[in-house]
């Protein structure tokens, strides 16, 4: 297993309360989304393209980093959940382009993930 993330890999450091509430209220959307409008969640996600560049900052969207995210020794990020139980949330991120500004907000690194 990996390295769990120290606390400096959390967002809590530079955000403020109202950034701490918009990536909340981004969890929350994305959950309320993928339980009443999966056609919209379906629709989005195939305009998505690109892949995963495995930096966890989609696993730091909270307060604290997601218990279940570990680094290897390259920094590359994991989920000892992936092949398990992961949240909704987990499995249909980023649904569009908000999701992808939210993330930014925890990571200075591009997304490996864009939107037609």
């Amino acid at each position: 297993m990996g390295k769990r993330p120290g606390p400096s890999a959390g967002n809590e450091s530079g955000i403020s309360a109202g950034g701490r509430l918009l990536l909340w209220s981004g969890v929350v959307r994305r959950f309320l989304l993928y339980l009443f409008n999966r056609k919209y969640v379906g629709e989005s996600s195939a305009k998505r393209r690109g892949e995963c560049l495995r930096c966890g900052a989609c696993c730091r969207l909270v307060v604290n980093p997601c218990p279940y995210l570990v680094f290897d020794g390259d920094g590359k990020s994991s989920c000892v959940k992936y092949d398990s139980t992961r949240m909704p949330n987990c499995v249909i991120f980023p649904i569009d382009r908000r999701d992808i500004r939210e993330r930014d907000l925890v990571c200075q690194t591009p997304c490996g993930y864009g939107f037609d």
